[in-house]
């Protein structure tokens, strides 16, 4: 499997990886909003996203297209990144649980929360 690499300017050259402009947000802010991911069995960075792009997708089809890809406003990260956010994101109550469901968790469209 070839995997594409970006540079940090943090970690330097790593594996690409893809999340919602929201989870880019936790790393500065530390706050958890939920972390769902696609189904990619041997990937150990699949597409992420949070809480809040989760519900718009469930709420908008179950599909990712032009509409949900906008919302979630997906950005590169290195792996190293995208490690920090699956640790301050996972498992961990939520500000968009919280905000959407009144603490209960959002219905997973079509990723896995894990």
């Amino acid at each position: 499997m070839v995997s594409e690499t970006v540079h940090c300017e943090r970690h330097g050259k790593r594996r690409a990886t893809f999340v919602c402009s929201h989870l880019v947000g936790s790393l500065r802010t530390q706050q958890a909003l939920g972390y769902y991911h696609a189904e990619d069995p041997g990937n150990p960075y699949p597409h992420a996203w949070c809480g809040l792009c989760d519900r718009y997708l469930f709420d908008h089809g179950g599909e990712w297209n032009d509409e949900t890809e906008a919302f979630a406003g997906v950005k590169v990260l290195c792996s190293e990144c995208y490690d920090e956010i699956r640790k301050i994101n996972l498992n961990k109550p939520s500000l968009a649980d919280a905000l959407l469901n009144m603490g209960k968790p959002p219905k997973n469209a079509r990723g896995k929360r894990t």
